[in-house]
């Protein structure tokens, strides 16, 4: 899951970084192109999130805390600036995945 949200991201470097720093279109461009990217991966891991959820039974521990996940990738999918859309979907995680902190980490250097 985070393979690819990190791959992801590389795509989204390298896209801005592609777009001419004396065209403010191509960047805006780029942006969208990267936010719509990050959303659709968001919304497959939604899905993925609901599969997992819909053998569980409603009052356990696990059921609630992929539901606050969901609640979190939804609030990442709403955020319009990249750069929050990666932190809320960071936050979203760190107690779902034991080595998303090491990621964070690494991505936030």
């Amino acid at each position: 899951m985070l393979l690819k949200y990190c791959l992801l991201l590389l795509l989204a470097q390298l896209l801005l970084g592609a777009a001419s720093p004396f065209n403010p279109n191509e960047k805006q461009q780029a942006m969208e192109k990267v936010n719509n990217g990050l959303n659709d991966y968001f919304r497959s891991e939604i899905d993925s999130f609901n599969e997992m959820k819909a053998g569980l039974d409603p009052q356990s521990k696990s059921y609630q805390e992929i539901n606050r996940i969901i609640n979190g990738i939804t609030a990442a999918i709403d955020e319009k600036d990249y750069m929050a859309k990666h932190k809320k979907f960071l936050d979203t995680l760190p107690n779902f995945d034991p080595i998303n902190s090491q990621h964070r980490k690494l991505l936030t250097l």
